[in-house]
């Protein structure tokens, strides 16, 4: 084993461990609106332009943290690496959903908060979008149909091939299993 002694550390030039490889399915979505939340509280934007300047770096490192740790809590051992990306978006409402029961998400409508932030929120999804097109990543969009479907859709498509999915939606939960596991930021 090679080494090299810096003060009083020990760094190792081994190459590390095999990494299992996972499909990655990232909730973008629930990760835009987690990343803009999170950075909003510090950063408190004034105006409309810095509202999506906030936005899109709450997305974007939301995204790329995630896509970097392979879907692992910061600080956590690798224990596996994307073999693939998939990052899925709501686009327009649900519809289908709202065919089966009329109440799904009906609260979000009347929330001030959250009709304030949307279009915000969806000009950042637009714009990550155009530019993850030029990255190694799969971004889904469904005319109305919610993200969850469409990750849902990608788990059994994976045919019990490892996949981990990233999001705070506990609705993913049902999906857990031997092969499927899940990462909430």
């Amino acid at each position: 084993m090679a080494t090299v002694k810096s003060d009083s550390r020990q760094l190792s030039l081994d190459a590390p461990p095999a990494l299992d490889p996972v499909f990655l399915i990232l909730d973008g979505n629930n990760l835009a609106w987690a990343g803009y939340y999170a950075l909003e509280r510090a950063m408190k934007p004034e105006d409309d332009e810095r509202r999506l300047r906030v936005a899109s770096l709450g997305l974007a490192s939301m995204v790329l943290g995630a896509i970097a740790r392979s879907g692992e809590p910061p600080g956590s051992p690798p224990r596996a690496h994307p073999s693939r990306v998939a990052l899925c978006f709501d686009e327009g409402r649900p519809l289908r959903r709202r065919e089966i029961y009329p109440q799904y998400q009906a609260s979000r409508d009347t929330d001030a908060k959250f009709t304030g932030n949307e279009p915000i929120i969806l000009q950042a999804i637009q714009a990550f979008s155009e530019a993850a097109a030029m990255l190694p990543i799969e971004v889904l969009r469904g005319t109305n149909v919610e993200a969850d479907d469409l990750a849902a859709g990608l788990v059994h498509a994976a045919d019990g091939a490892p996949a981990r999915i990233v999001s705070t939606d506990r609705d993913f939960l049902q999906l857990v299993g031997p092969s499927t596991t899940i990462y909430a930021p």
